[in-house]
């Protein structure tokens, strides 16, 4: 995974050639054009392999070792000399000893070479068992399948022919006339229909002739290809018409008409007009079938409207006047009598009539008739405009697999999710959310799960974790070898979880963090599982300051914590709606298993843990058919990832 440099301008067009630096997961840094990145062609710096086996200092491989020393090595295709176990000494690259496509000096190959044994003569008698086709009746005694005598044929077909005779051994058994059949212009061949002038075709000609295809195209087409069935058509069938290219689908039209041949399937990116005035580079295929539709972002415009008056129409005292320009854009066809009173609207993107109530315009939620981003909401344009903000392209409904995701962050590969508590905690939620997590991990997806009470009573907590997970943040390096490791107090670390820790403080009162003059810039904690477990301790918390990078900070703290207290296990989980557990990889976590998704309570604008609303004792009905009664609806999360780490797995000697 490679990341780029702060502190440097970013190309804006997604295929820029333009040179970026980058920093990789092994501290590397490289230059690199931004078109590579983007379309994943870079993923690493390329001396990642190198950088690892520096840090193992290996120098033996199989047969061969080198005394080359690691630190004087730059890359991996650096020829070194090789002593092999027979004697001798050998050149190779690096990377082939690594790889074992190099395992000796040749020593090896040769004892295994088999020696070359002559093909076995036979008799005349012999040979014409397996050659019935065969006239020349002038043969010798004695000899071999690779002789090179000329000798005449009867191919099947009925001609007489001359080959070698070691050419017929090896698959050469008719003559050069059997493909010739005699043809008419008219006649139909594997889907074509002929338009030449021969009266016989040879069907294993490389030449062309004239062919019509169904489409109705005259093409000059290679013969063979036709005969054989390799080329079924034209090539060119569906290719749009200049009529067809003019159309508009749904509010999408061409912005400029090709200068190229375009196909109604073709994946070919050009730039479409939406009616709102933007513009979309679209592949022409998903316009065409109906997958895309607008822009996206046809909503925008009356959405930095709604976020620069929001608090007036909050304050908005009744009745409010259908020509008051602080509604104008809406166009409302009455006057406002009050909040919960109905409102007739001209929609802004459509200019279509549509009903609501004005309780809803003042929440967001009815500024348009749905038409267009009709299924997203205004958190969902809130959060694509934090993104936005930090420099990068935010999409909002975006189609991956055959699904919809709310946003799409093409920089990171993320797809967010915005829950909704009250449309994800209804009937079928659970295995939708679910289907749509599963999708975007094996798409190969980063995904991040947002609460509607997360982005609505902890707004700040959440654009710090999107700052994280986008690479908005610009943190400052520091060595962990400048920080001063110890075990931190309770009022300490609970500061930082609540201020940067996405779920807030953990009252562990075993901690440790790393201090740079005096400031607390990464922290960990640890304590007894909070459920049934057989392992003595748990990672509770880890959080480190945004303001700065330590690199191997989290190594540094848990191998503290290891040294300090000896735990046989550590046991940690990581929540699979806010990230996959890569962190705990790199320290040295083992993946143990999936936990299953878990519910809460929702009533309302708010989630309740379920520990709070078990059934009282001697209560006979269940605790979902008393909670139901109550108003409650039950919602699922994603389940988690279970994490151990032994001093062994770490790499400390027990």
């Amino acid at each position: 995974m490679i990341t780029p440099v702060k502190d440097q301008e970013i190309p804006t067009q997604e295929y820029s050639h333009r040179k970026v630096r980058f920093i990789c997961e092994c501290e590397n840094e490289f230059e690199t054009s931004w078109s590579s990145f983007t379309t994943g062609k870079t993923r690493t710096c390329g001396s990642c392999k190198l950088f690892r086996w520096k840090k193992s200092r290996v120098i033996e491989y199989g047969r061969l070792k080198t005394a080359a020393d690691p630190d004087e090595v730059k890359k991996l295709t650096q020829r070194l000399q090789w002593a092999c176990d027979c004697g001798r000494t050998t050149e190779a690259s690096l990377l082939s000893v690594m790889t074992g496509r190099v395992r000796s000096c040749g020593c090896l190959a040769s004892a295994k070479k088999k020696p070359v044994e002559k093909a076995p003569e036979r008799t005349a008698a012999e040979w014409m068992v397996e050659i019935p086709e065969l006239l020349d009746r002038d043969l010798p005694e004695s000899w071999s399948g690779g002789v090179n005598a000329r000798l005449w044929f009867l191919c099947k077909c009925g001609n007489k022919y001359e080959r070698k005779f070691n050419r017929f051994r090896t698959g050469v058994s008719t003559c050069k006339r059997c493909g010739i059949v005699p043809i008419a212009r008219g006649d139909v061949v594997n889907g074509f229909i002929y338009d030449g002038n021969a009266s016989e075709i040879d069907c294993s000609s490389a030449g062309r002739d004239w062919f019509v295809c169904l489409c109705g195209r005259r093409e000059h087409v290679r013969v063979r290809n036709v005969a054989k069935g390799i080329q079924a058509t034209c090539g060119r069938c569906g290719e749009m018409s200049p009529e067809d290219l003019d159309k508009k689908y749904g509010s999408l039209r061409l912005r400029v008409q090709p200068t190229f041949a375009l196909k109604k399937h073709s994946d070919r990116e050009v730039e479409f007009e939406c009616d709102c005035g933007n513009t979309l580079k679209a592949a022409f295929r998903s316009v065409f079938n109906g997958a895309t539709r607008s822009c996206g972002r046809c909503r925008d415009g009356i959405q930095s409207w709604y976020s620069s008056v929001r608090e007036e129409l909050r304050n908005a005292t009744f009745p409010i006047s259908k020509d008051d320009p602080l509604i104008g854009p809406l166009k409302p066809l009455d006057d406002v009598i009050g909040p919960s009173s109905p409102l007739r609207l001209i929609c802004p993107l459509c200019s279509k009539a549509h009903s609501t109530k004005f309780r809803y315009v003042r929440a967001g939620e009815g500024l348009t008739c749905g038409c267009k981003s009709g299924q997203t909401s205004l958190a969902q344009h809130e959060i694509a405009e934090v993104i936005r903000s930090f420099g990068m392209e935010a999409k909002v409904e975006h189609e991956a697999d055959g699904l919809r995701y709310d946003i799409f962050v093409p920089f990171a590969n993320l797809l967010i999710e915005y829950h909704g508590l009250k449309w994800h905690s209804m009937s079928g939620a659970r295995q939708r959310d679910r289907r749509k997590y599963r999708t975007a991990i094996s798409g190969g997806y980063d995904f991040l799960c947002i609460y509607e009470d997360e982005w609505k009573g902890n707004r700040d907590r959440v654009v710090d974790l999107l700052k994280n997970r986008v690479g908005g943040n610009r943190p400052k390096p520091v060595r962990a070898s400048a920080c001063e490791v110890r075990m931190v107090t309770l009022e300490e670390a609970d500061a930082l979880y609540i201020r940067h820790h996405y779920i807030g403080p953990c009252k562990s009162r075993t901690g440790y963090g790393a201090f740079l003059d005096g400031r607390l810039l990464a922290c960990i904690s640890f304590k007894a599982p909070t459920r049934q477990s057989s392992h003595p301790w748990e990672l509770v918390r880890m959080v480190s300051d945004p303001e700065f990078r330590v690199h191997g900070v989290w190594r540094r703290l848990v191998g503290a914590f290891l040294r300090e207290h000896q735990p046989s296990s550590v046991v940690s989980f990581s929540d699979n709606r806010l990230f996959g557990g890569g962190v705990y990889e790199k320290i040295g976590f083992k993946h143990d298993g999936d936990i299953t998704s878990d519910y809460c309570w929702v009533k309302g604008k708010k989630r309740h843990h379920k520990s709070g609303l078990r059934k009282p004792k001697g209560e006979t009905r269940t605790e979902t058919v008393i909670r139901e009664a109550e108003g409650y609806r039950r919602m699922w999360d994603l389940g988690k990832k279970r994490w151990v780490l032994t001093p062994e797995s770490f790499g400390l000697k027990v």
